[in-house]
């Protein structure tokens, strides 16, 4: 039941991502002919966002119940999590508290999924990237952690600076994590680890391949949906955006065709990588929050909650 319910996230946000982030930026750049039916997949688009929402929020929900007897504190952060996004549901911009609230209950919630994952997560890395490979690749969720509580700390501050208390730095701490999350996709085939097989280094090919085409016909768009898509501005060299969506793919692959002894790994790292970095609303928050859950977490997740008498032994 939890498979099928991750597996409904993860295909909902996807199709979220292709016709409402990418298809409708480039609408107005498309034929006349093409316009109407990207208009269509738009409003398909929109379905899928609120089916990925409230699927998220229950996902949430649903784990906070069922670890409740492995790991309290995630449990209840988890739970306090989809309280807060309700509350900040039903008063939107009438109370910036609620707001603020939720976004502090998220970036608790990525601070200590961080904690969890350096305390046990074991990776995974092909013999060939060397012995010093490990430790390198652990250095991936602290950097997606950071780029993620670097969205937070700017909405948390443009919420404050609405209600009169301005919050020095905010701009400038996300602008620098661009650099945090190109790093990050440079890092994710380490951490995801595996020998390497000949279809991921296809799919790494594949992708330098689908992004060289906009980029040699239209390439004044290009920043333009992917800042809007995934929050990249695209600032720095081309060869660092294109060598990241390489390395990104690569580890897709790589966690695609090690699914069944990864868990939840490669929903994981598409989640993440959905979410982007921009973290514009909290529907994008929960992505984040799923998405370093799925790739910190060192255990199986229970399928059923304990039964409250599991813990009492027997009488004599």
């Amino acid at each position: 039941m939890l498979s099928v319910a991750v597996g409904l996230l993860t295909a909902a946000a996807l199709v979220e991502f292709l016709l409402l982030r990418v298809v409708n930026r480039a609408t107005g750049h498309l034929p006349g002919g093409l316009q109407a039916v990207a208009s269509g997949l738009v409003f398909a688009g929109t379905g899928a966002y609120n089916l990925a929402y409230l699927s998220a929020a229950v996902l949430l929900g649903i784990l906070g119940w069922l670890l409740r007897g492995q790991d309290r504190i995630l449990s209840s952060l988890l739970i306090a999590w989809v309280a807060s996004l309700f509350a900040a549901q039903a008063l939107g911009s009438t109370l910036v508290a609620s707001k603020v609230g939720a976004v502090s209950v998220a970036g608790v919630l990525l601070v200590y999924f961080l904690f969890r994952s350096l305390r046990t997560r074991i990776v995974r890395v092909p013999s060939a990237l060397g012995r010093f490979a490990p430790s390198v690749g652990r250095a991936f969720p602290i950097l997606i952690v950071a780029v993620f509580l670097s969205a937070l700390f700017l909405h948390a501050g443009d919420a404050l600076s609405a209600s009169g208390l301005g919050v020095p730095a905010r701009v400038e701490v996300f602008a620098a994590a661009e650099v945090l999350g190109i790093a990050a996709a440079f890092l994710a085939p380490l951490y995801i680890g595996g020998p390497v097989r000949r279809a991921s280094l296809v799919t790494a090919a594949l992708a330098v391949g689908v992004l060289a085409v906009p980029l040699a016909v239209r390439p004044d768009i290009v920043p333009l949906i992917s800042f809007w898509s995934l929050g990249f501005q695209m600032s720095l060299p081309m060869p660092l955006y294109v060598g990241a969506a390489s390395c990104l793919a690569y580890a897709l692959a790589q966690a695609y065709q090690d699914r069944r002894g990864t868990g939840y790994l490669v929903h994981g790292l598409l989640l993440a990588l959905l979410a982007g970095r921009m973290l514009a609303d909290l529907y994008l928050v929960q992505l984040a929050l799923v998405g370093v859950l799925f790739l910190t977490i060192s255990k199986p997740f229970p399928e059923a909650a304990p039964h409250p008498s599991a813990a009492i032994p027997a009488a004599a």
